[in-house]
């Protein structure tokens, strides 16, 4: 423990004889002090000396630092839920739309597989009358050739009735021999 300083004692400190240890002129033995228009001495102030800092206790330090770190990682987490919720509801807005939009294609593809199915069904009564008109077309084709041919077989018996009426035997003959060819 150290000593307060005592002038008679001296110490390190202690003033030589004929050295002034004050910052303003020495005259006859005092020193000569500014005027400033009052009493203002220039001494150092003395009051309460301040008190070192107290060591921090480790434990509440390291506490703080993990309340900070607590409070960052709540903060972050809070803003991903607020973030993820927004995106969830946009997400989910557009999985709605996607359903709409899917039922509206699901009811147009049923109405195309219906009329697809109808059309099949008229192509397949097209085709139908298509085969009659054609089995029609023919059916009056050979009446037509039938009948041509009735109409030669028709004159030819006609032409060796009359060349029997006329008595004419080789006139009847070819006639005959006509209408066997026709009929």
């Amino acid at each position: 423990m150290t000593q307060p300083y005592n002038p008679q004692q001296g110490g390190p400190y202690q003033q030589q004889p004929g050295q002034s240890t004050s910052q303003y002129p020495v005259v006859g033995g005092t020193a000569q002090y500014p005027v400033t228009g009052g009493f203002e001495p220039n001494y150092p102030a003395t009051g309460p000396q301040p008190t070192p800092p107290k060591p921090r206790n480790k434990s509440v330090l390291v506490l703080a630092v993990v309340a900070v770190l607590l409070l960052a990682g709540a903060v972050t987490f809070g803003a991903l839920y607020f973030v993820e919720k927004s995106d969830h509801q946009t997400t989910a807005e557009q999985l709605d739309s996607t359903r709409t939009d899917l039922s509206a294609a699901q009811k147009d593809a049923q109405t195309a597989h219906t009329d697809l199915t109808n059309t099949k069904t008229e192509l397949e009564n097209t085709k139908t009358q298509l085969t009659q008109a054609n089995q029609d077309k023919e059916a009056a084709q050979n009446a037509q050739q039938a009948s041509a041919k009735d109409k030669a077989c028709a004159a030819a018996a006609r032409k060796s009735l009359a060349a029997v009426a006329r008595d004419d035997d080789a006139a009847a003959k070819a006639a005959i021999h006509e209408m066997v060819n026709a009929c």
